[in-house]
Parts: C-alpha cells; sequence; structure tokens
C-alpha cells in the first residue's frame, strides 16, 4: 500500500511523495486492521489507490482492471467506480 500511495502522489507531483508513504503506514485504521484483528482491508485498498492513479494518468483501462481487483476482494470498491468515466464533457 505504501509504494501505491508513494506512485499516486508522484503522479499528483506532490513536494515529497515519499514521506506521504511513510506516513501512510502509521494511520491508525492500518496498524488496527491488519496487526490486531489480522483483516485484509489493505490488499483491496491497494488496489483502489493503483485504481486513481491510473486514472490521474489518464490510462482508464488499468484503472478499470483495478477496480475489478478491488471489487473482487470487496464489493464497496463499487463507489469508485464513477472514477472511471471519461475525461472528456459530455457535450463534446
Amino acid at each position: 500500500m505504501c509504494v501505491s500511495l508513494v506512485r499516486l502522489f508522484t503522479s499528483l507531483r506532490t513536494r515529497d511523495p515519499w514521506l506521504g508513504g511513510l506516513l501512510s503506514l502509521l494511520l491508525p485504521s492500518v496498524i488496527f486492521n491488519t496487526s490486531f484483528l489480522g483483516q485484509s482491508d489493505t490488499f483491496w485498498i491497494t488496489a483502489c489507490v493503483l485504481s486513481l492513479r491510473a486514472v490521474v494518468e489518464g490510462r482508464m483501462g488499468w484503472a478499470g482492471f483495478w477496480i475489478g481487483v478491488s471489487f473482487a476482494f470487496k464489493a464497496q470498491a463499487a463507489f469508485l467506480a464513477p472514477s472511471l468515466r471519461s475525461r472528456s464533457s459530455p457535450t463534446e
């Protein structure tokens, strides 16, 4: 998850993408879900982050692939489906 966030932050041209990625490991939800509860939410969240990165870069095929992988883990990923819409306006 950390590496996928670094790649997303790099695509968004943030100042220090590695700091954001490393700080994501200190989030309480990441620590408690993964370490203490043994849940695998980071798998589908990583696929969601990779899908958002693909949308930012304009690679809609990969975005659809990563949304599909994320949806295979958890149906809650369907809430990201509107981000797969075309970037062109409906009047053009």
